[in-house]
């Protein structure tokens, strides 16, 4: 099911299905601004990474002692979410436990996500309770996948990331970082302790804005040739090469107790 949000100037369209954002388009501007999901790339348009963020190379967690398969990001990418709330410039989602995430995360949780479309910016607000009986640990981030170029008479070369403070990455010099393949292959790009509280991609006219001030770590990524970025925000990542290692032990894991919630927030702005 898909969902429009609409005002005088911009238009965004939501699935249930992942809750993924399909499409944003400025009234002023014939540009899409959301990866299409073409799977010749990657099929992916901008996931939710719970409750997990990568994976472990034996795609396996473990919890309480016991082993559970899990797909790579997790299984909120690949679900079904219910639509709770729906007007104009607002929509309200959530997923809960079921047989199927049981079998994946031991736990009764509920994932709740709210867009609200303000002007050219689309506000993002989550939260995570736990409806379990015992201590609930998780890793969330987001994977949001933007077209580049944004205007299709430029190239990707033509974009930068414009970061708002200096990050303490070799990776990068200065708060400018010209994009292109080049710089995105073969490795994705990893800030494990973000300085800057925004990511913007432009061409000098046509941005967007990622607010990443309430997450811990920021990733660039894209596939080889592929006409879009990833500009993700992070709380935790998997290290690919930790197998056997209790879920609730990794670094950057967040712990709710019975009935507890997170909260956690962002917004993409449309320029």
């Amino acid at each position: 099911m898909e969902i429009t949000l609409e005002n005088g100037k911009a238009k965004a369209i939501i699935s249930t299905h992942a809750a993924e954002i399909l499409s944003f388009k400025r009234k002023d501007k014939d540009f899409e601004y959301i990866w299409k999901g073409d799977p010749a790339y990657w099929s992916g348009r901008n996931p939710i990474l719970f409750p997990q963020v990568g994976s472990v190379n034996d795609n396996t967690n473990y919890y309480e002692g016991k082993a559970y398969p899990m797909g790579n990001h997790g299984f909120a990418r690949n679900s079904e979410f219910t639509l709770e709330e729906d007007d104009d410039t607002r929509a309200v989602l959530s997923l809960e436990a079921d047989e199927k995430t049981l079998s994946q995360y031991p736990y009764h949780f509920r994932l709740k996500v709210n867009y609200r479309l303000e002007g050219t910016k689309l506000h993002i607000f989550y939260e995570i309770i736990n409806h379990d009986e015992k201590a609930m640990p998780f890793g969330f981030g987001l994977h949001p996948a933007f077209s580049c170029p944004i205007d299709p008479e430029k190239t990707m070369e033509d974009y930068v990331f414009l970061f708002d403070e200096e990050e303490d990455v070799d990776f990068l010099d200065g708060k400018i970082q010209p994009v292109s393949h080049e710089f995105l292959d073969p490795d994705d790009k990893l800030i494990p302790e973000r300085k800057s509280r925004t990511v913007t991609l432009t061409d000098g006219r046509n941005s967007v804005k990622v607010d990443c001030s309430e997450f811990k770590k920021i990733m660039l990524w894209s596939k080889p040739g592929a006409p879009f970025v990833c500009i993700e925000p992070l709380l935790f990542t998997q290290d690919k090469k930790e197998t056997g290692v209790p879920f609730i032990n990794k670094k950057d894991v967040r712990v709710l107790k019975p009935g507890e919630r997170f909260e956690i927030g962002t917004s993409y702005e449309f320029l």
